[in-house]
């Protein structure tokens, strides 16, 4: 039976991040759908679970991969802000004067002289 599945599974495309999405927008629609008691949540977390089988057992290997490229893409500056918060208490962000761009600095180091990554402009910051 295990190497049945694995031979049915061979090229298939598989699991992804843009999937698990998908998989979690479908229970949750699900759960609106039984207390509201409206056959419409329903139905809509019953296509995106048939999208989820779709795209996790298609062949199509290139174009899934573009789809979740383009999803990964487009909750890049959310990703990016949610490091932010996470590192609010033991990091400060700058911007360096000169080309705007941002920095990590640890908290609590006082006075400290920065160069930057990007254009290796030197300053001095407080945090």
């Amino acid at each position: 039976m295990k190497n049945a599945f694995r031979r049915f599974m061979a090229n298939r495309y598989g699991w992804d991040e843009l999937n698990t999405l998908l998989f979690i927008a479908s229970f949750l629609l699900r759960l609106a759908g039984s207390h509201y008691g409206n056959g419409y949540w329903s139905r809509g977390a019953l296509v995106l679970l048939f999208m989820v089988l779709f795209r996790a057992y298609s062949r199509e290997r290139g174009k899934r991969r573009k789809e979740n490229g383009a999803f990964l893409n487009a909750i890049r500056p959310l990703r990016r802000l949610m490091r932010r918060l996470k590192d609010v208490r033991h990091y400060r962000y700058v911007h360096c004067p000169s080309c705007n761009k941002t920095a990590r600095l640890p908290r609590g180091a006082g006075k400290v002289k920065v160069t930057c990554p990007y254009c290796h402009f030197v300053y001095e910051r407080r945090v």
